[in-house]
């Protein structure tokens, strides 16, 4: 099972059930089997900067962050959580706009982007920024088909 909680400090739009079906088919393609917990938040681009600010260093608002977690509860007992996932939708919907795509279809991009980092995918290395983004690809083309 895979837990989601949703907090949308700036509105996506988007219907939890997309966003958990789209998380569900990375998490499918990578044989995540146990019961995950993940978060997904959508802020608003100020809290974006502040945030790329504080955590890379980086003065400037930005489409996805990830911050991988697991948590242990009082009683010690482990919880799978991935972690949790900053979405800007201002930044998303100027993204959208310059490749040509539609809104829902960049959340959702940046969506399996964020999740992938979560599993430990990076793109620091020009190698692995192309393996990461081309397999980021295949799984959203695969969740869209899917969902038709």
């Amino acid at each position: 099972m895979i837990e989601i909680d949703l907090i949308e400090d700036a509105k996506s739009g988007l219907p939890k059930k997309q966003l958990l079906g789209a998380v569900r088919s990375v998490l499918d393609k990578k044989d995540a089997k146990q019961d995950l917990y993940l978060s997904i938040v959508f802020i608003t681009a100020a809290k974006m900067k502040r945030l790329n600010k504080k955590y890379r260093h980086k003065d400037k608002a930005t489409d996805v962050l990830s911050f991988p977690a697991d948590v242990t509860l009082p009683d010690g007992t482990e919880v799978r959580s991935l972690g949790d996932i900053f979405i800007c939708p201002s930044y998303v919907a100027d993204a959208a706009r310059e490749i040509g795509v539609d809104f829902d279809e960049q959340v959702l991009r940046v969506l399996v982007h964020g999740v992938l980092h979560l599993l430990g995918y990076d793109h620091e290395k020009k190698d692995d920024e192309g393996k990461m983004l081309r397999l980021q690809e295949r799984m959203l083309k695969r969740y869209m088909k899917a969902s038709l």
